[in-house]
């Protein structure tokens, strides 16, 4: 489908190489220097948001008429099958299950948002600069 999410995190103070990017634009913020936290590193971080968007298209004229005429709460329940599917094959930890059912809960997920009205590639800002709650990268929250 042409996504990806590249993430590289360097010790140095010398700038990464550049990594591939395919237009559309970044939906990340430039790269932090300095650090999260102070810890040194430099990040950047690359996301093709029409390549999200795109993916997002072709769920909906794959399934969409399907989806809308079967309705949200009835696409929901076909949804948490799958997750539920994922977590079998998480358990058992087979790797081309996996690969399956993370497919599949991707592409059931996306189809819930194309319901709902939502833009996935618009939800992803919550994460662009690390966790949402502690702004750390990684995550320094306390769990409870």
């Amino acid at each position: 489908m042409g996504k990806y999410l590249l993430l590289k995190i360097y010790n140095s103070s010398a700038p990464p190489p550049d990594l591939p990017h395919r237009g559309g634009g970044n939906v990340f913020p430039p790269p932090l220097v300095g650090g999260v936290r102070g810890g040194g590193e430099l990040i950047r971080r690359f996301i093709n948001a029409m390549d999200i968007d795109k993916f997002q298209k072709l769920i909906e004229e794959t399934y969409l008429k399907k989806d809308a005429k079967r309705g949200l709460p009835k696409t929901f329940m076909w949804f948490t099958e799958e997750v539920g599917e994922l977590s079998r094959a998480l358990r058992e930890n087979n790797k081309e299950e996996l690969k399956k059912e993370f497919a599949d809960v991707l592409a059931w997920l996306f189809s819930l948002a194309s319901l709902s009205g939502i833009r996935i590639e618009e939800t992803i800002s919550k994460y662009t600069a690390g966790c949402p709650v502690c702004h750390g990268i990684p995550c320094i929250c306390i769990e409870k």
